[in-house]
C-alpha cells in the first residue's frame, strides 16, 4: 500500500482522506486537535500524529525514511512543487495571471489556489517571510472583484507579502 500523509484535518483533509482511502491508500493524519484525530481514527482506517502543522515533525517510530519525511514535513521549500491551476471562472483565471506575474516579479512562491464558490472567493496561498500567507479575493455573482484581503501568520511584519501586494497594486496604476 502507498502511504500518504495529510497535514490538517479540516474540510479538505477529511475529503482527501475519504477519497484516498476509497482508492486503497494508507493514510497518516497530522493535526494539533487530539479530539478530531481520535474521531477520525474511529470513523476511518487511519493512523495519526498529534502535533501542530507548523511544529517540528517527530517520527513516532524511527525508520530509514524518518529523517527525510520529517524534513519534508518541516521544510515545505524542500519539496519541488509546481501545480497547474484551471480556473472555474474567467475572473479567477485573470486574477491568477495577475498574482502569478506579481509573484515572479517579487520572488514570492505561490503554493496553492483554492476556489470557494460558497462565498464567491478564491484564495491564493504563498510561502513568505519564513511563514504562510494568503490573499483572499472576493467576487460578486456577476464575476467582478469586490474585495481582496491579504493575511499572514506574521501579521504586518510579513515584508514579502507587503511587497507582493504593492506589486499587484502597481499593476493597476
Amino acid at each position: 500500500k502507498v502511504k500518504v500523509i495529510i497535514a490538517g484535518v479540516g474540510k479538505v483533509g477529511i475529503m482527501l482522506t475519504r477519497k484516498l482511502l476509497a482508492e486503497g491508500y494508507e493514510i497518516v493524519l497530522i493535526d494539533n486537535n487530539q479530539q478530531v484525530l481520535e474521531t477520525c481514527v474511529e470513523r476511518y482506517d487511519v493512523r495519526y500524529k498529534k502535533g501542530g502543522v507548523f511544529g517540528k515533525a517527530v517520527a513516532a517510530k524511527a525508520s530509514k525514511h524518518s529523517a527525510a519525511v520529517c524534513r519534508l514535513i518541516d521544510d515545505e521549500s524542500a519539496i519541488e512543487s509546481e501545480f497547474e491551476y484551471i480556473a472555474s471562472q474567467e475572473v479567477y483565471g485573470d486574477v491568477y495571471v495577475l498574482v502569478s506575474d506579481a509573484c515572479k516579479a517579487t520572488g514570492v512562491r505561490l503554493t496553492n489556489v483554492v476556489e470557494h464558490p460558497e462565498d464567491y472567493s478564491c484564495v491564493f496561498y504563498f510561502a513568505t517571510s519564513d511563514t504562510k500567507s494568503y490573499l483572499k479575493v472576493y467576487t460578486d455573482k456577476s464575476g467582478f472583484v469586490t474585495y481582496a484581503k491579504p493575511m499572514s501568520l506574521s501579521g504586518a511584519n510579513d515584508r514579502e507579502l507587503s511587497l507582493l501586494i504593492e506589486e499587484i497594486k502597481r499593476r493597476f496604476e
